[in-house]
């Protein structure tokens, strides 16, 4: 899963753009990079210190709310690092329905301000689409087509790529240079064969400190 948000030590800003809406959508997710400068990490970490988060803290989790993903806010700061785990985060608030407070509480703000876009910095460009140097693929393999309500595109894999397919189960880096093309024309209903097995991936640039 991409980060809503990632900002790198260097003053660039990864959050995830908008996608078209239609089906099937692209393979690739629009993420948008961006560069918030020296002024924006300072001020990112304001205001990760006004809601004490350079600090180690557990989080209370509601008993009242089944199957909400974790909110997940990992801080690299002065030489330590600080994960803030905390599981149905705004979601119906506390364990009575109320709004978040206490520690729960400073991190949803914390999340709420930092992806509102309106951190102050000295931005040198505005957004623009994230060309990365290498994705990470995930291939699965797929017996049936026949349940999809639109007919599925079925390609070769391309056999000047670097990449086995069989060999992705979990994750594998593939150069952009090698896929670019055949990513960006494909999309959620395209599948790949590679020695008699029908594959469906899930792709994702690599951020930074991103990998397999």
């Amino acid at each position: 899963q991409l980060p809503v948000l990632l900002v790198a030590g260097d003053g660039s800003q990864y959050v995830q753009g908008p996608q078209i809406e239609i089906y099937p959508g692209p393979l690739l997710p629009n993420v948008q990079v961006s560069d918030i400068g020296d002024d924006g990490i300072r001020s990112l970490l304001d205001l990760a210190a006004d809601h004490g988060l350079l600090t180690d803290r557990e989080y209370d989790s509601p008993d009242n709310i089944a199957d909400a993903p974790d909110t997940v806010v990992t801080i690299h700061a002065n030489g330590e690092t600080y994960v803030h785990r905390a599981y149905a985060l705004g979601i119906g608030g506390g364990p009575d329905g109320e709004r978040e407070t206490g520690e729960r509480g400073e991190l949803q703000a914390f999340v709420d301000a930092a992806t509102a876009g309106t951190i102050d910095g000295d931005p040198t460009g505005g957004e623009q689409r994230f060309e990365p140097e290498t994705y990470l693929v995930r291939a699965t393999p797929v017996d049936d087509l026949s349940s999809y309500e639109l007919e599925p595109t079925v390609l070769d894999w391309p056999t000047d790529v670097p990449l086995v397919l069989a060999d992705a189960a979990e994750c594998a880096a593939v150069p952009a240079a090698a896929v670019a093309d055949l990513f960006t024309d494909a999309t959620q209903l395209t599948f790949f064969v590679e020695d008699g097995v029908t594959y469906q991936l899930s792709v994702r640039p690599e951020l930074p400190g991103d990998g397999c």
